[in-house]
């Protein structure tokens, strides 16, 4: 019983025959004093007869050297005698490390003599990656088949019997952020130093089991199996913008990975954010106009570490649509670089990402130097979404935020150049445009008002955008029945204002134009997916059905 003492627990043992003993956490600061072991088993052994108890089990993970280990044996053979001096039924069991050799995160115990001393061993054939001595520092099974075996193995080869140990298995699993991951799905974990070992299962979340099993029903992730290991797994990535407001306590937690908090500073958010194992980072804007000077880019990044660590953030998310040309962008490659290493540095596991266009051909003006961004950052944000803010080519007239098309093109582009997949998060909208027509034909061509931007006169600017929530709630109160575009697989709806007597078409996305973007990314694949933004939906109770098919849509990625 290893949690509060249950009178109901302790009598439902007894009632089906099963033994209930104590947690023993002994003393190790005072295993050499005969005294202080005679005292603490004393309590032990009052506690149980008080409580109706049927033994103890002695657990302890603290780092022992040989000559040490000695006397943590004595105390387990005095125990042994103790208890069952007093309580004749009683058993008296050790926990132990996965395996006996090396010295098992410091553990340099005298397992034959504990054996010896106890009425069994209990082999905690978990937490096996506590200390990744060799190899790559990636997310690894909690304990691979082999692993497990080996550790076994080594116990009998000590010379213990094999009716001296009880197999202990997890019946939990761990969530390991990914600073990159390959196409196989080599996830790279940071570093987290344990016990004089820079790599360790510490990095990773706890997750038990039925947490597990809820984000894959929730999500609609298919866990793949590891013949490797003889384990399953699954990978996910979703980066969710969040821009204030409460609606974040009804997000689909189960899919997400990454929040970052372009609101004001909200501490539910943050903890949120962290009771699910999900990063939660910074909004950071860059000061554009100081960024050939080192000293100005050093402040500002020594100000956002100090203010992630303040609030308890994971990193930072850099976004700037300023344009740049080719030679003042390689200074925002440099402080992007800067700002990473540096909060690496302060947050070991923090995330550094970079919001880039579309597409790297310079739209908007933004001549950024995308493969040093990327090789810079953990990864690249693409915002696949406001597609439509130069139209450079053909008639100015309403069109789809994100064409997949056009899209797809981007994101291609990103690859041609030779930036890795896993770097890549496809960003998508949740939110249109609902455009005023100066004129529309019998097809449903909306020809669009002028509205320059950067130097080009037809822009969707010329529009006014809208959450998806609003463009939801005008269809059902219209009636409208939306039309699908084939070409930019995407829906639509032109509509007649009655105010001002003039026509309007709105071009949004869906569940159904955001599950083939989302597809497309998983053909390439991409690090993740994600949205701008997460509080465009309407999580009221009124329309759960729409808010969840959104939510949902995101497990063609998986």
């Amino acid at each position: 019983m290893f949690d509060d003492y249950d009178p109901g627990l302790m009598c439902k043992a007894h009632s089906v025959g099963a033994r209930v003993v104590l947690k023993g956490l002994p003393p190790v600061s005072e295993l050499r004093d005969p005294a202080a072991r005679k005292a603490w088993i004393a309590k032990q052994v009052a506690l149980a007869k008080t409580q109706f108890m049927d033994g103890i089990n002695i657990d302890t993970e603290d780092a022992l050297n040989a000559t040490e280990a000695v006397y943590l044996t004595e105390l387990v053979r005095e125990t042994r005698d103790t208890f069952h001096a007093a309580l004749p039924h009683s058993q008296v069991s050790f926990d132990v490390s996965w395996s006996p050799d090396g010295c098992i995160d410091g553990r340099c115990y005298d397992y034959l003599g504990l054996a010896a001393a106890t009425d069994l061993l209990f082999v905690m054939s978990y937490d096996e990656q506590a200390q990744v001595l060799t190899g790559p520092c990636i997310a690894m099974a909690n304990a691979p088949y082999g692993k497990t075996a080996v550790g076994l193995e080594g116990f009998l080869k000590l010379g213990i019997s094999p009716y001296k140990l009880v197999m202990g298995v997890p019946w939990y699993g761990y969530d390991y952020p990914c600073l990159s991951i390959t196409k196989d799905e080599v996830c790279t974990i940071p570093f987290h130093p344990y016990r004089g070992v820079n790599c360790s299962d510490a990095a990773g979340t706890q997750k038990r089991y039925r947490m597990i099993m809820n984000q894959i029903k929730t999500s609609g992730i298919k866990p793949k199996w590891n013949d490797t290991y003889i384990a399953p797994y699954f990978t996910y990535l979703v980066f969710v913008f969040s821009v204030g407001g409460k609606d974040w306590a009804s997000y689909n937690w189960s899919l997400i990975t990454t929040v970052a908090m372009f609101g004001d500073y909200d501490p539910g958010l943050m903890c949120q954010a962290h009771s699910v194992g999900a990063r939660i980072v910074l909004k950071g804007l860059p000061p554009v106009s100081e960024l050939r000077d080192p000293a100005a880019r050093k402040a500002w990044i020594a100000k956002q570490v100090a203010l992630a660590k303040t609030r308890f953030m994971d990193g930072i998310n850099i976004d700037t649509e300023d344009a740049l040309n080719a030679t003042e962008a390689v200074y925002l490659t440099e402080l992007v670089r800067e700002a990473r290493d540096a909060f690496h540095a302060a947050i070991p596991h923090s995330q550094v990402s970079f919001d880039v266009a579309w597409s790297p051909d310079c739209i908007d003006g933004r001549c950024y130097d995308y493969l040093g961004l990327a090789a810079a950052s953990d990864l690249l944000f693409v915002m696949s979404y406001d597609e439509q803010g130069q139209i450079l080519t053909g008639p100015c007239i309403a069109m789809a935020n994100a064409p997949y098309g056009k899209t797809a093109g981007g994101l291609e582009g990103f690859l041609k150049m030779g930036i890795s997949p896993d770097k890549l998060v496809l960003g998508v909208p949740w939110y249109g445009y609902d455009y005023p027509c100066l004129s529309i034909t019998e097809d449903e061509v909306c020809t669009i008002p002028f509205h320059p931007y950067r130097g080009v006169n037809c822009s969707d600017a010329a529009g006014s955008q809208k959450c998806y929530s609003k463009i939801m709630n005008m269809i059902k109160t219209s009636g409208i029945k939306p039309k699908w575009n084939d070409t930019y697989t995407a829906p639509y709806f032109t509509y007649k204002d009655t105010e001002s007597q003039q026509y309007h078409q709105v071009w949004y996305d869906n569940p159904a134009s955001l599950t083939a973007r989302y597809m497309y990314a998983k053909s390439k694949g991409l690090l993740g997916v994600g949205m701008w933004e997460a509080d465009c939906l309407d999580y009221s109770s009124g329309a759960e059905k729409e808010t969840r098919a959104m939510w949902t849509a995101l497990e063609s990625f998986f």
